[in-house]
């Protein structure tokens, strides 16, 4: 079996690419609609950063305290750029190097510490290989924003529940 047939490869186009120059909110938006909380951090069109969806929004809600009004936290995190928040220590990603189909073995990748690597066949990409399960955990569950009183919510909104007038209280990936 080759890496290219493996669980751990992702074609083209199954994992969320966003710009770094994106917008928070649209973070949010894009990845609250994808069966997993993972993405592809792109610069200039090229892939950067792989990111664990759930540790840019958990970072965002310890940012906020619990007397301060999430609406204003929320709108000012919101529109800030994607690519901003990535150095910050408490985000989870993983660095994305290039790896030649034809002359990078299995074992090349898996040798290696965490990492996600382009697969590109002649300079063409295929798609990406996520090389250990704790960078594979974030391709799956989806991310659900949850508030005080337990109701699930598909996106942060404005900080507030959809069903009813408490804020979100936290993030789960199912």
């Amino acid at each position: 079996m080759t890496y290219i047939n493996s669980e751990k490869f992702f074609s083209r186009g199954l994992l969320p690419e966003i710009e770094v120059t994106v917008p928070v909110r649209e973070v949010f938006a894009r990845i609250s609609k994808e069966t997993g909380n993972g993405f592809v951090l792109t610069q200039s069109g090229r892939p950067y950063r792989y990111v664990v969806g759930k540790s840019l929004v958990s970072s965002f809600l310890q940012r906020t305290q619990p007397q301060e009004d999430r609406t204003d936290v929320i709108g000012r995190f919101a529109e800030s750029r994607a690519g901003s928040w990535i150095s910050s220590p408490d985000i989870l990603s993983f660095p994305i190097e290039t790896a030649e189909r034809t002359k990078t073995t299995l074992e090349q990748l898996e040798n290696r510490p965490d990492m996600v690597f382009e697969i590109v066949d002649a300079g063409t990409p295929l798609g990406f290989y996520l090389n250990h399960e704790n960078v594979l955990n974030a391709a799956t569950g989806r991310i659900v924003w949850v508030c005080k009183q337990g109701h699930d919510n598909a996106d942060p909104d404005h900080g507030t529940c959809a069903v009813c007038p408490f804020p979100i209280d936290h993030v789960e990936v199912r």
